[in-house]
């Protein structure tokens, strides 16, 4: 119970059904009389402080009851004013209503802080009977009939003052509930702020174990390329060789020309590799969607179980996007490998379709992208499905219903940026029991006019009787390479070893008008290689082909002094223009500066 401040003057109340006991209480309590000495004295001793003015007729209000009702009423009366009774004076006898004994057992039900004196000149209950049908004693007395004058005002002002003490005592607890709740609550606070801080904490150290694995990966990734694509360029490119020399479409031409395709999907196989790893960027072109997930999907089939099956519906007279072709690669093998996850290597059916659709601004608005067409990719399956909470966090970096080692959290948020990235939007429709759908939009573009490469007519190079230096530590490529040169006119000087290579070219450095080199070898890398020759003949013209390098990149290439940047596996017409193409660029160069 919380109090009301302390009245000036304490309230209290005599409940007694003789008139006459009220008059004498006024007297005492509210009349002047002349104090008692020895009694003064006494409340000096016991309180530490001067004698109350017992006689002084401001320090008490008084209220009077007959009956045991109407003392209960003049209690609640009290209260609901907020300024309750300190003590009451209670007669044990009041016939023909409630006794003393129920009279303080129904006050006290309302108010237990009021201080009770029982005033009876006989009893009809024990002190054990009183005490135990009321339980408590903190807050009761008895006082024999007839009273002394002093006794009363002794008890009045020593159970007022009480009364007062343990009213102040109770604010204080209320003030230090209050601090403490207070205490409590920045607590919680703090609690909370730490949980949160350990939260993000958590996620950091995720995403360095990410960072850190990806880098791994990259870096092993970099390395199987680096191999990978120097296997291929010089099988690659005898069978280019191969194909030249053999009769157009008689069988041997027609597996030749199989052979040079697997070889090139393999490459793009190796590029996407390195692209998922990041160790290469590809710039937005205009493209078509159909192809990409032909060939995702046709990875894809050998990485997932048997019994999902896979079905496509796909429109390849949809129109073209501005797309990184990787980065949708990467979508729709991060949905189709969610999707089949989410069948629990069941029974299922992964649906992937792809349509030109319109998109309406009522529905533009909803998906905050612009209302137009767009190349709508649809990954449904028939697995487990979601329920709304899920669906509403899907997208969250490293949010995951998986269990522990069986995802990171980060497939459905890559693809959520990357998506973005291409102004598009991602929706999701889920049923627990009935199986996902991610629908994908990307924007479509006005496709440009395209050129068929394979009605082209490509010129030789323009070769005459230049003078080639060619480097390289794999010796198939070495051959290769040489076979082609020479096939197109070109005089090819060959080794294996870059620092034969720089003795050669420092012996006689104008006795060579281009040179082709690799990048990874050892004693010198090709990039060390063109540092020292470029040195004593900045106009040469240098070609770096390489398997994989984090060391140089194209867009590198041109500040390093380079005059062409090829990635292996390259087409020999690709590698024969443009060793041509860099010696007519440097003669027109010296054609100028001479004039």
């Amino acid at each position: 119970m919380i109090f009301a401040p302390v009245p000036e003057a304490f309230r209290l109340l005599i409940i007694d059904d003789n008139s006459d006991i009220h008059n004498d209480f006024r007297t005492i309590l509210t009349e002047e009389e002349e104090t008692n000495s020895f009694l003064d004295a006494m409340e000096m001793e016991l309180f530490g402080q001067a004698p109350a003015d017992s006689c002084h007729k401001n320090k008490y209000e008084l209220d009077f009851a007959l009956q045991g009702k109407e003392g209960l009423s003049r209690v609640q009366a009290s209260l609901l004013e907020g300024n309750p009774y300190a003590v009451a004076f209670v007669d044990m006898r009041m016939p023909p209503g409630w006794d003393g004994l129920e009279t303080i057992e129904r006050i006290w039900q309302v108010d237990p802080h009021i201080q009770i004196v029982i005033c009876s000149a006989y009893s009809d209950y024990s002190w054990q009977e009183i005490i135990g049908r009321l339980g408590r004693t903190d807050s009761l007395l008895i006082l024999k009939k007839p009273f002394d004058a002093a006794e009363v005002a002794q008890l009045a002002s020593a159970l007022s003052e009480k009364w007062k003490l343990a009213k102040q005592a109770s604010l204080k607890m209320v003030q230090l509930e209050g601090m403490a709740q207070e205490r409590t609550q920045e607590l919680a606070y703090a609690n909370e702020a730490l949980q949160h801080e350990m939260k993000e904490r958590k996620s950091a150290e995720a995403a360095l174990r990410h960072a850190q694995k990806m880098e791994a990966i990259g870096t092993l990734a970099g390395g199987i390329a680096h191999d990978f694509n120097n296997i291929l360029f010089g099988a690659m490119g005898f069978a280019e060789i191969a194909l030249g020399d053999a009769e157009p479409g008689t069988r041997i031409h027609k597996s030749l020309d199989q052979i040079i395709n697997a070889h090139k999907r393999a490459a793009r196989l190796v590029d996407q590799i390195l692209s998922f790893s990041r160790q290469i960027e590809h710039e937005p072109q205009v493209i078509h969607i159909h192809p990409v997930i032909k060939e995702a999907l046709s990875l894809l089939r050998s990485t997932i179980p048997s019994t999902v099956e896979i079905r496509k519906e796909i429109d390849v007279r949809c129109g073209a996007v501005m797309a990184d072709p990787t980065k949708i690669y990467q979508v729709i093998m991060n949905l189709c490998t969610n999707a089949s996850q989410a069948m629990e290597d069941a029974a299922g059916v992964l649906e992937v379709t792809l349509k030109e659709v319109d998109v309406l601004e009522h529905e533009a608005a909803f998906m905050q992208v612009p209302a137009g067409k767009y190349a709508r990719l649809t990954v449904k399956d028939n697995g487990m499905g979601m329920d709304q909470e899920t669906q509403n966090r899907v997208f969250e970096p490293y949010f995951t219903t998986k269990l522990d080692g069986h995802g990171n959290g980060l497939g459905l948020a890559t693809t959520y940026g990357i998506v973005k990235y291409h102004n598009g939007a991602i929706q999701v429709d889920s049923r627990q029991g009935q199986g996902t759908t991610f629908s994908v939009f990307f924007p479509i573009v006005k496709e440009q006019a395209r050129v068929n490469l394979d009605d082209l007519v490509v010129a030789a190079p323009a070769s005459s009787d230049k003078h080639i230096l060619v480097v390289d530590d794999e010796k198939p490529i070495i051959l290769m390479e040489e076979a082609t040169l020479v096939q197109w006119g070109y005089e090819v000087t060959s080794t294996t070893d870059s620092q034969e290579a720089l003795r050669l070219f420092m012996e006689n450095p104008h006795t060579y008008d281009a040179v082709v080199t690799d990048q990874t070898m050892p004693k010198l890398t090709g990039i060390d290689l063109a540092r020292e020759m470029l040195k004593v003949r900045p106009d040469l013209p240098i070609i770096l082909v390489t398997g994989y390098s984090a060391a140089v990149t194209r867009q590198k290439a041109p500040d390093l002094g380079l005059a062409a940047y090829l990635e292996k596996p390259v087409e020999t017409m690709v590698l024969a223009q443009a060793v041509d193409q860099a010696i007519s660029s440097r003669n027109a160069m010296q054609t100028g500066a001479a004039a």
